[in-house]
């Protein structure tokens, strides 16, 4: 993997996602600009095909390439097609199809949700575990591909998911579409940033999550910074900045990572009693140098107000 500009000039450091001794190929990604989830075809258990991804970041400041996290998506036992990725903001959907372990003559289109950082599941299914067939099981179907109609979160983001499927009895092949609506939890920009106060993102804020996390990206490498959340709004301006959350409520004092980065985990339960209720994060880092907020030496990342779902 390697980003190129406008002119086809390559401006990050190549990243290898995997150097199986197998082949690997047939692969598609998606993200949004310093994030994204890949999807390929290689192969799994006994040389069977298997479908993989892996999620990776972009450090602007050493234009070099970070791996979150690597995992399969299909075991290889029913033969996937190679997977299709489309991010819609809190949450990445893999479409892949494979065979049904009942009836190898019959194809299924079949999507799993996960988080676009961890990989780890973020919508599931109590029937299929993390898997949703979305087709039907009597035909032979093929990759499912999709499109959002938001990219930036959201709550319920809607998305366009189309494949072609045909009987076994016949070569007639027809093109199926289905409208799916995402149930990844929400999270709204409020805006407030300044400075070098980086990016506040908290994906799949649903309910149960044990892997919820709060992350801070793109900020002052290897400061204190103070995470923020409040259920009521203090809207302190400061010069460009807004402090939207209330800091008597909660304030962590954490440090950002070399590449300006923090996560901070935060479990969802089952039956969280936080669902439904607006939350209200935020992030201020030291900045000593050139601080944005002149009434503290700080910069702000943007706030989020966040809905459990």
């Amino acid at each position: 993997m390697v980003i190129v500009d406008a002119n086809g000039v390559p401006i990050s450091s190549e990243l290898t996602l995997s150097n199986s001794a197998v082949d690997e190929e047939m692969l598609e990604v998606d993200g949004d600009g310093t994030t994204w989830v890949v999807g390929w075809l290689g192969l799994g258990f006994l040389n069977a095909p298997a479908a993989f991804a892996a999620s990776f970041s972009f450090d602007a400041r050493t234009r070099t390439f970070v791996t979150n996290t690597t995992i399969p998506l299909d075991s290889g036992y029913r033969g996937p097609t190679p997977p299709s990725v489309t991010w819609i903001g809190d949450s990445v959907l893999f479409g892949y199809s494979s065979t049904l372990a009942t009836n190898p003559s019959f194809r299924e289109a079949l999507v799993r949700s996960y988080d676009p950082f961890l990989c780890s599941v973020c919508e599931s299914s109590a029937q299929f575990g993390a898997e949703f067939p979305i087709g039907s099981n009597t035909r032979i179907e093929r990759t499912p591909f999709a499109c959002a109609a938001v990219s930036a979160g959201g709550t319920g983001e809607d998305v366009l998911m189309a494949w072609p499927q045909n009987d076994v009895t016949s070569t007639n092949t027809d093109i199926i579409i289905r409208r799916w609506q995402t149930v990844d939890g929400g999270t709204a920009s409020l805006g407030g940033g300044c400075g070098e106060g980086g990016t506040n993102r908290a994906t799949c804020a649903r309910s149960p999550n044990p892997v919820f996390t709060h992350r801070l990206r793109d900020s002052i490498p290897s400061a204190p910074t103070v995470f923020l959340m409040a259920a009521t709004q203090l809207g302190l301006q400061c010069g460009p900045c807004t402090l939207v959350p209330n800091p008597a409520e909660i304030a962590l004092v954490l440090n950002t990572d070399a590449s300006g980065e923090v996560a901070l985990r935060a479990a969802i339960p089952a039956a969280s009693p936080l669902i439904g209720v607006p939350l209200f994060t935020q992030w201020a880092t030291i900045d000593l140098a050139t601080p944005a907020c002149t009434l503290f030496p700080i910069d702000l990342s943007n706030a989020l107000r966040v809905l459990i779902q």
